[in-house]
């Protein structure tokens, strides 16, 4: 999986580790996308909440046309 994430009008994000992992479910395979960011100090001047909400939106956000499709006022999964 690419770890470098580019979004249109926004900056390129370069994610630590970053990979796929997928769960048995009742109707099949449910794909989970995991990202693990090392840090080498423990206060790193950002508040770790905001930061994960922050990776955490960009990885939703990135997934836009690829596992799912934006259809008005609702989300299609398309896999």
């Amino acid at each position: 999986m690419n770890t470098e994430d580019s979004v249109p009008n926004e900056k390129k994000v370069v994610y630590d580790i970053h990979f796929y992992a997928y769960t048995p479910d009742e109707k099949g395979k449910v794909k989970i996308i995991l990202d693990v960011e090392a840090q080498k100090k423990y206060h790193t001047g950002h508040d770790f909440v905001t930061r994960g909400f922050f990776y955490t939106s960009r990885i939703i956000s990135a997934q836009l046309g690829k596992e799912f499709v934006l259809i008005p006022s609702r989300y299609l999964c398309e896999g």
